[in-house]
C-alpha cells in the first residue's frame, strides 16, 4: 500500500509570503495617499473658507481695500472671526487651531482686479515657507568678458513663484544698474528702468547690454539690483555684482593745434598783441580691442597757465575708463617771459675778468618787467664831463652781461659808424666794434663786448630768445683817449720874436681836439721877471681831462737899470727882477782910452774890484745895454767873460784902433784885434742881440742871426 502525503514546498512558502509583502505595501501607500489627499482636502477648504470670508469683508469694507496698484492688504483670520465673516474657529484635520496666524493677503494688481492670496498655518506651523514657495524667484548673470566693458552685459530670469512648475504669474519687475568707480566707496545709482508690467507670463528672461543705457565703459564695479512681483502681490528683490579690469592703456590719436616746427612759437608781443592769444593743444583718444574705452573722445590743453608761462615741449595726458593713462608729447614753443640779463662796465679787460672795478654803481638788470635800459656816460664812474678819457680808460670801456633764460638763442651788437658825431644812427653790424653770436648755454651764459674807438659810441645789445621774446640795452660811450694838441706863439710885446727886451712877454698856446674838443680854445703865460731861458704857454686840456704841455718858446726879459756909477770897482749887491741878484756898476777901462766898461747884470754877487775889465771874477756878465738900447748906438762898450771856453763879445778893433760893431748879416769879418781875454779856440757869442760869433785864428764870422 503507498501511503504518500502532499503539502507546500519551501520555495512556494517564500513565494506566497513575497506577494503577500507586496500587497501590503500597495495597500499602505494608497492607505497614505488617501489619507493625505484627505488633508489636502481639508486644507484647501480652509483656505477656500478664509479667501471667500476675505472677499465679502471687503466688500462691505471697501475703505480697507488696497487704493494704489501694487499695493498689499494683510487681512487676519481674527478679524475675520470678530466680524463674524468666519462663525467658528478654523482647525486642521489634527485639531489644531488655525486662526491665529492665518491670513489673507489683498493685492491690487490693477486699477480694477484684486488677488485674494490666504495663508492657512495651524498649531506651531510658520507662514513663512508657504510665504516664500508663493514668492518670484530671480536670478542675475552677467557676461564673461570681465575686461571689455563695452560690449558686457546681464541677464535675468523671473519665475512668478518657486515651484518647478511656476503657477504664479510674474505681474511686474524693475532693474537698477549702480556704479562704483575706482576710488569711490559707494555704489552710486547710473540707471533706474521703472515698473515694467507683464502679463500672462510665469517665466520670463531679459538681456541687457551695459552699452544700451548709458557710457558705463570708464566704470570698474556694477551692481544690478532686480525687483519682481507676481500676480498675488509677493514682491522678490536680487542684487548682482560684477567688476571689469582693463590694464591696456590707450593710444594717442591724431594731434592738433600744436606748434609747426621748432621755429613757430606764441612770444610775449603776440600773446599781449592777441589779447591772450594761447596755444590750445587736442589729443584724440584710442583705445582699442574692445577695453574699456577712452574716458574722452578728445583731450586738450591750453597754455600759458596760471604757473606755466615758458614751455617748449609738453605732455598731454589721455586715460580710458579704466584708468590707464598714456602721455602723449606735444610741441608747444610757447614763451612770454623775457630772457633776464645783467650788465656792468669795466676799464680793462683784466678787471672784467675778475669782476673789479666796476664802472657802474650797481648791475643794470633787465628782465620781464623792464626790457629796456640806456645807459648814460654820466652814469660811468671817473667820466669826466661825458667823457671818458686815457687816464681813467686806457683801453677803452668794455662789457659784461651775465643772461639767463629757458632758451635763449642768439644776440646782436650793433653799433654806429656814421663818423661818430651822431651816437644814434647807422647802428649796423658794419664795423669792428660790432658783433653777434649764438649762445651755447641755453639757459645760462655771458656776452663780452667793448668800444675801442674814439669818438661819441653808442651801440645796442639785444638778447633774443627762442621765442625772439628780447632785452635790449641802449649804451652811450664819449670816447676819447687822444691829448689835444698846441702850438705855441708870442702874442706881446708886438713883433717879439725872442730878442732881449725889458717889457712883459706874453705867451699864448692854442689848444686843438677833433673829439672831445678843448676845455679852452687858447691859454697865455705872461712873462714878466727877468729870464732867458725858453718857457711854454701852459697846458691845455680837452673836455675828457686829457691834457697836453705846449712846446716852449724863447723868452729873454731884463728889467734891470743902472743904479749906481763909480770909477772904482765896489760890491755889487742891487736885487733886479724875481730876487735875482743883480748890480750895475761903471769904471774906467785902460782898454781903448776914453771907453767906459759897463758892468751889467751880474747873475752872481760881485766881491772883486779892479780897474778894468779883467778883474771882473766869475759872474756871468750878459751885456743887455739897457739904458743904451733903443739909441742910435747900442753897443758902445763892451765887458769880456770867459767861462767855459766861451766869452760874449760885442765889437772887434781892427790893427788901426777901429770898432767894429757887430754885423746886421751872416757873413765872415775880419777882427785883426782879439777882443780882449779872448784865446785861440774859443767859440765867442754875441749874447745882446742873439747874433753868435764863432772865432777861427783871428776871423770872426756871423753863424746865425735872430
Amino acid at each position: 500500500m503507498n501511503n504518500s502525503s502532499k503539502g507546500f514546498t519551501m520555495i512556494e512558502l517564500l513565494g506566497v509570503i513575497v506577494i503577500i509583502g507586496i500587497l501590503s505595501s500597495l495597500a499602505i501607500v494608497s492607505v497614505s495617499r488617501l489619507i493625505n489627499n484627505a488633508k489636502n482636502s481639508s486644507d484647501d477648504s480652509l483656505a477656500n473658507t478664509l479667501k471667500m470670508a476675505s472677499q465679502s469683508y471687503m466688500e462691505d469694507n471697501k475703505n480697507k481695500m488696497p487704493k494704489a496698484i501694487g499695493e498689499i492688504v494683510d487681512l487676519k483670520a481674527e478679524t475675520l472671526r470678530k466680524s463674524n465673516y468666519i462663525t467658528s474657529d478654523l482647525k486642521n484635520s489634527k485639531g489644531d487651531s488655525c486662526m491665529a496666524k492665518s491670513h489673507v493677503k489683498v493685492y491690487k494688481r490693477t486699477s480694477t482686479e484684486y488677488v485674494y492670496t490666504p495663508y492657512v498655518c495651524c498649531g506651531n506651523s510658520s507662514c513663512k515657507s508657504e510665504e516664500d514657495k508663493n514668492s518670484p524667484v530671480i536670478t542675475i548673470n552677467f557676461s564673461v568678458n570681465s575686461n571689455q566693458v563695452r560690449v558686457s552685459s546681464f541677464t535675468v530670469n523671473i519665475s512668478g513663484d518657486g515651484e518647478s512648475k511656476s503657477k504664479a504669474e510674474v505681474d511686474s519687475y524693475s532693474y537698477i544698474i549702480l556704479v562704483k568707480s575706482a576710488g569711490s566707496s559707494e555704489y552710486i545709482e547710473a540707471y533706474n528702468s521703472g515698473s515694467v508690467a507683464v502679463k500672462n507670463k510665469k517665466n520670463l528672461t531679459f538681456t541687457k547690454e551695459l552699452s544700451e543705457f548709458s557710457d558705463f565703459s570708464g566704470e570698474n564695479n556694477f551692481k544690478v539690483v532686480v525687483t519682481a512681483i507676481n500676480e498675488f502681490g509677493k514682491k522678490t528683490t536680487k542684487e548682482a555684482f560684477s567688476a571689469f579690469n582693463d590694464n591696456i592703456p590707450p593710444q594717442c590719436g591724431t594731434i592738433s593745434g600744436q606748434a609747426k616746427d621748432d621755429n613757430d612759437w606764441i612770444n610775449k608781443e603776440e600773446y599781449n598783441n592777441g589779447k591772450g592769444k594761447s596755444r590750445l593743444i587736442k589729443v584724440k583718444c584710442d583705445d582699442p580691442n574692445n577695453g574699456s574705452g577712452c574716458k574722452r573722445f578728445t583731450f586738450s590743453k591750453s597754455w600759458p597757465t596760471n604757473k606755466v608761462k615758458s614751455i617748449s615741449y609738453a605732455n598731454i595726458t589721455i586715460s580710458d575708463n579704466a584708468g590707464n593713462k598714456t602721455q602723449c608729447p606735444v610741441l608747444v614753443n610757447l614763451d612770454i617771459i623775457g630772457p633776464t640779463a645783467k650788465l656792468n662796465v669795466y676799464s680793462s679787460i683784466n678787471d672784467m675778468n675778475s669782476e673789479t672795478n666796476k664802472k657802474l654803481s650797481s648791475d643794470i638788470k633787465l628782465d620781464d618787467s623792464r626790457t629796456s635800459a640806456t645807459i648814460e656816460t654820466q652814469g660811468y664812474r671817473n667820466s669826466v664831463k661825458e667823457w671818458l678819457n686815457a687816464s681813467n680808460y686806457p683801453d677803452g670801456a668794455f662789457y659784461k652781461v651775465v643772461v639767463s633764460d629757458d632758451s635763449l638763442s642768439y644776440w646782436e651788437w650793433k653799433t654806429n659808424t656814421d663818423g661818430l658825431k651822431s651816437a644814434d644812427t647807422n647802428v649796423l653790424l658794419s664795423n669792428p666794434d660790432a658783433s653777434s653770436g649764438t649762445f651755447k648755454n641755453q639757459k645760462n651764459d655771458i656776452i663780452t663786448f667793448g668800444f675801442n674807438k674814439e669818438g661819441y659810441r653808442y651801440g645796442e645789445l639785444t638778447i633774443y630768445d627762442k621765442a625772439r621774446n628780447k632785452v635790449t640795452y641802449k649804451i652811450y660811450a664819449n670816447l676819447d683817449r687822444t691829448r689835444p694838441g698846441c702850438s705855441s706863439s708870442y702874442t706881446s710885446p708886438n713883433s717879439y720874436n725872442g730878442k732881449w727886451t725889458n717889457s712883459d712877454v706874453e705867451l699864448k698856446g692854442t689848444c686843438s681836439d677833433g673829439i672831445s674838443e678843448c676845455e679852452k680854445s687858447y691859454i697865455s703865460n705872461t712873462i714878466s721877471y727877468n729870464i732867458n731861458s725858453y718857457v711854454s704857454p701852459g697846458t691845455v686840456s680837452d673836455n675828457a681831462g686829457n691834457t697836453y704841455n705846449c712846446p716852449t718858446k724863447l723868452v729873454r726879459v731884463d728889467k734891470c737899470t743902472e743904479t749906481s756909477s763909480t770909477t772904482s770897482w765896489g760890491s755889487c749887491s742891487a736885487e733886479c727882477g724875481s730876487g735875482i741878484k743883480k748890480g750895475t756898476k761903471t769904471f774906467k777901462s785902460t782898454f781903448g782910452s776914453g771907453f767906459t766898461c759897463k758892468v751889467e747884470d751880474v747873475s752872481e754877487n760881485c766881491t772883486g774890484t779892479g780897474t778894468n775889465c779883467s778883474s771882473i771874477p766869475k759872474s756871468t756878465c750878459n751885456i743887455r745895454g739897457n739904458t743904451e738900447r733903443n739909441t742910435t748906438k747900442p753897443w758902445t762898450c763892451s765887458v769880456h767873460h770867459h767861462k767855459n771856453k766861451t766869452a760874449y763879445m760885442h765889437y772887434c778893433i781892427d790893427e788901426n784902433g777901429k770898432i767894429y760893431h757887430p754885423p746886421k748879416e751872416k757873413g765872415s769879418y775880419v777882427c785883426p784885434k782879439l777882443p780882449y781875454g779872448a784865446k785861440d779856440g774859443w767859440t765867442v757869442l754875441d749874447d745882446s742881440s742873439g747874433v753868435l760869433y764863432e772865432k777861427n785864428s783871428s776871423n770872426v764870422r756871423v753863424v746865425e742871426k735872430p
